[in-house]
């Protein structure tokens, strides 16, 4: 096989368009999250034939999706461009044998199906395989040789991984996910791998007692079916896809209603938060105000002693000398006894009124502080006092505001209860879709299978499978990772197992690593050998700079992420026969020898992400 495709150019059109240009060789589209590098997959996937694109709020005003290919065949040496448009809601697409920038009129293209039909090239899978040369070939689908004509999608499934495959346990042979098409995944594996389809097949006949068992599981699923068809005439009037619609315009409203909740419930915390600083407050001046009553009484008692004193001194002052100078005995004064005293020396009625004076003055000095003191704390318990009822009436105020707060988003809060009923409704229909479909596989998957295995089906060759674990074990080295020792195929879990451990019971980053490993290795094993392969090879996230810290051991030691980094880039910088595209976080040390598209998430330096700011 000589012929090869090149993604070119992913774009988007709407109110500003939106694309990158992809190198021949390797791309490497780097920066923060949330900037649209997964997205790009997404488009480039969606654009490839996948049924449905995520919708995110940054796409929402644009319309169509356009992805330019360009169709080498190495072998002539010729070369075409072809140009594919679709509109973001899914449908048919449009071809262009043209590029891009040529397109004038989208009335001038011609209409392809996204559905694969091998009767006729008037769908995209047919359309592209059909360019590679493998229109018409046969996959296995189940044990009794049942065969189907390959997909695109089947090819695509093994050289477009998302960040989920990539980190996801599940094995790469088995891209689809879906239990019922492991079989025809095995199949298409190994048509990769050897270039045989299964054409050659002989289906087998299923016995009696099989179809007897068949039947019986065949009638328990159609009771199932019944049911479930008869609840979605309660629940749903619509299709599988107006209930997805329905379901993505709940998601916003939900999301939209919950910011605006969220946004006034804020304010009412915040309202809240302040009463119970002003009551605290209100709490704290009471306590000091009760304080203040104490001591505020036992000065009290102190200034009645006062009053008392200086009453009790004044009477002294009156009283006192009379009652000395009339009568006989020790002087009044100084104590001495009658015979002791002298006309001349004796005390004056003077003295002692001056020493009574004396002392009360210093007693109402006292007293005047001690009022003085009084009034100070009746007025610091005033100045309370009032400070206690401006925040009491500053807390009536707050409460009268939350009220309010609350009668305004009282309808939105139920406008909301009723969002999120309606999107439980919504999700439970299409949950009750999603399993009828699922069970409707089972049941076509159960109309051909069988217990025997056939002899007559050809599996993986050894030799070619030892060949293709070489190619892995050659590109890990490349990449420097030390722990890649040894690398064989389990043909139980159609896994790789890498120095003795199974890729799925590493850890996430581990995983995301060997996936892209066989991946890569996939496209250069099968280019090499002039293989059936689209020839190009999208990834996203290989160098996941997060890794579960258990569940590795020694098998991490030796694994330097900024080494295997930089060795990763320029090993598949080298592989200028297959295309590769990498969406990462970690930055290209060496840009060089490959196209960078480096998004900063800064509207003042560099892209800013994949939509326009």
């Amino acid at each position: 096989m000589t012929t090869r495709l090149r993604l070119e150019k992913v774009a988007i059109s709407g109110r500003e368009p939106a694309e990158v240009t992809l190198g021949s060789d390797l791309t490497v589209i780097s920066g923060p999250s949330d900037t649209g590098k997964s997205f790009v997959v997404d488009v480039i996937d969606f654009m490839l034939g996948a049924r449905n694109l995520r919708t995110i709020p940054e796409s929402e005003p644009y319309s169509y999706a356009a992805l330019q290919i360009r169709i080498s065949d190495h072998e002539l040496g010729e070369e075409n461009t072809i140009t594919f448009t679709r509109p973001l809601r899914g449908g048919r697409l449009t071809v262009f044998e043209r590029s891009m920038d040529e397109i004038g009129d989208l009335s001038d293209g011609r209409d392809l199906s996204g559905d694969h039909s091998a009767k006729n090239d008037g769908n995209l899978s047919n359309y592209l395989l059909t360019q590679l040369g493998m229109a018409g070939l046969l996959v296995r689908k189940n044990a009794r040789n049942v065969t189907r004509s390959l997909s695109f999608r089947d090819l695509a499934h093994f050289t477009v991984i998302d960040e989920t495959r990539m980190q996801s346990p599940s094995s790469p042979v088995w891209p689809s996910g879906a239990f019922t098409s492991r079989t025809s995944d095995e199949s298409v594996f190994k048509l990769l791998l050897q270039g045989e389809d299964d054409s050659g097949l002989t289906e087998l006949a299923p016995s009696s007692q099989e179809k007897r068992l068949s039947e019986s599981r065949n009638a328990m699923l159609d009771r199932v079916l019944w049911t479930l068809e008869q609840s979605l005439q309660d629940i749903s009037s619509g299709g599988i896809e107006e209930t997805r619609e329905q379901l993505n315009l709940l998601s916003r409203s939900v999301e939209a209603r919950s910011r605006s909740v969220a946004s006034i419930s804020d304010e009412r915390t915040q309202l809240l938060d302040r009463r119970r600083i002003l009551e605290k407050s209100i709490s704290d001046k009471r306590s000091d105000i009760a304080g203040l009553q104490e001591v505020y009484s036992r000065l009290s008692l102190l200034a009645q002693q006062y009053t008392s004193d200086i009453e009790r001194l004044e009477m002294i002052g009156e009283t006192g000398q009379l009652l000395g100078m009339s009568s006989g005995g020790d002087c009044i004064l100084c104590g001495a006894d009658s015979e002791d005293q002298h006309w001349g020396t004796q005390h004056s009625s003077t003295s002692l009124r001056e020493a009574v004076d004396a002392e009360i003055a210093k007693t109402r000095g006292l007293a005047t502080e001690l009022t003085s003191t009084l009034e100070g704390i009746r007025s610091e318990a005033r100045t309370l006092n009032q400070s206690i009822g401006a925040a009491r009436q500053e807390v009536s105020q707050l409460l009268d505001t939350v009220r309010q707060f609350d009668a305004s988003t009282s309808p939105q809060r139920d406008e909301l209860d009723e969002l999120i009923a309606a999107k439980s409704r919504c999700e439970k229909t299409l949950n009750t879709y999603e399993q009828i479909a699922n069970i409707e596989a089972l049941r076509k998957e159960e109309a051909n299978q069988q217990t025997i295995t056939s002899d007559v089906a050809r599996g993986l060759s050894p030799d070619a499978v030892e060949d293709f674990c070489n190619v892995i074990k050659e590109t890990l080295h490349e990449w420097g990772v030390a722990a890649a020792s040894t690398v064989r195929y389990d043909f139980t879990s159609r896994d790789i197992i890498v120095g003795g451990k199974a890729r799925s019971t590493s850890g996430k980053g581990m995983r995301a690593l060997l996936h892209a490993a066989f991946t890569v290795s996939l496209a250069r094993y099968c280019v090499d050998r002039n293989l059936a392969h689209p020839g190009f090879v999208v990834i996203d996230s290989p160098l996941v700079t997060y890794r579960e810290p258990d569940g590795e051991g020694a098998f991490m030691q030796g694994f330097d992420r900024e080494y295997v980094s930089e060795r990763f880039y320029s090993s598949l910088a080298r592989w200028n026969t297959v295309q590769f595209v990498v969406m990462e976080n970690v930055d290209p040390i060496d840009d060089s020898k490959l196209e960078w598209i480096r998004m900063t998430k800064n509207e003042k330096f560099g892209r800013y992400g994949f939509f326009p700011r």
